[in-house]
């Protein structure tokens, strides 16, 4: 008769009790964090599909809305500032230096994103980015893209998004993995959107139209967000992602009306003179091409010339 070992029952109450202590509790936290993560694959599904759908039908309202200022780079500088204050109230259990770093992180791309307010309160940059940053604005990325910055290195604001997509996005997921981190697993994107992180880095590598970058930080922005609301439930990482593109939408105008007023007068001047700007062209280019053909006619005189010439001298032989 096989008698089965000591050890293996008492084993096997200690596995029932733990079954036993995961419910109901147990069961409900993984319902939350799956609930939280089909939200945040949703969001990063819907927002990439807008953005390529704006940019793809609309050159114009892509332009307005990616220019500087515009709803686009204040709807990113609202993500990062959300994505640190999600990222600062997460449990004191986590490693406290990876959570500082993080918000920190957060705090400073949303500065750089609107050059930590330079054009809206208009003060003069210190004398260091006048002259290494091409732009005259305080932020460190466009520094970087300078070669004269003192780091004999030239460095693209793109390659900078796209090293932040693919080791926090990318890398970060896998790494947590292994046992030895995988308390910082709860501060890294969930494995479901790893494939949007990666649509960063291609969009920003392959740059289909203008001003594909300001759309790719934005969607840089949400994913962090969706990432640090996730396991919070779905309804957290709803209006954790919705928040920071209605703040966006509403900033963006109302800043440009407070700033510059409704100068309805000075908008109609401005589109009249832009209309004249264009019948000036038009006449510019209809004088080019009536000068050039005037070019090519005098041009081709003298061989005509030399041509009647030869023949008088031929028929003058004959």
């Amino acid at each position: 008769m096989h008698v089965r070992p000591a050890t293996s029952r008492a084993r096997a109450p200690a596995a029932r009790a733990a079954r036993r202590s995961r419910s109901p509790c147990s069961l409900n936290s993984d319902a939350k964090a799956a609930e939280s993560r089909r939200a945040a694959l949703a969001v990063a599904d819907i927002l990439l599909v807008a953005l390529v759908c704006l940019a793809a039908c609309s050159e114009n309202a892509w332009e307005r809305a990616a220019q500087e200022d515009g709803v686009i780079e204040w709807s990113t500088t609202f993500s990062f500032i959300t994505a640190a204050l999600l990222f600062a109230r997460r449990r004191p259990r986590l490693e406290l230096i990876a959570r500082v770093g993080l918000v920190v992180f957060c705090v400073f791309v949303a500065g750089e994103e609107i050059s930590w307010g330079q054009r809206r309160f208009a003060f003069q940059p210190p004398e260091i980015f006048l002259e290494r940053n091409f732009q005259q604005e305080v932020n460190l990325h466009n520094v970087l893209m300078n070669e004269s910055s003192g780091l004999n290195v030239e460095i693209d604001s793109k390659h900078l998004v796209m090293l932040i997509a693919f080791c926090y996005g990318v890398i970060g997921p896998l790494v947590v993995r292994l046992p030895r981190l995988r308390a910082f697993a709860e501060l890294t994107p969930p494995l479901s959107i790893i494939p949007h992180f990666i649509a960063v880095i291609v969009f920003e590598q392959v740059y289909p139209v203008d001003l594909t970058g300001e759309g790719a930080e934005l969607f840089l922005g949400v994913l962090f967000v969706v990432s640090a609301a996730a396991g919070r439930g779905q309804r957290t990482v709803l209006i954790a992602s919705a928040a920071p593109l209605i703040g966006g939408a509403l900033t963006a105008p109302l800043l440009a009306l407070v700033v510059f007023g409704a100068d309805v007068e000075g908008s109609a001047q401005a589109r009249d003179e832009l209309a004249r700007l264009a019948q000036d062209l038009e006449l510019g280019r209809g004088r080019n091409s009536i000068a050039e053909d005037q070019s090519t006619s005098v041009s081709s005189r003298p061989h005509a010339t030399a041509t009647s010439r030869s023949k008088a001298a031929h028929s003058t032989k004959d």
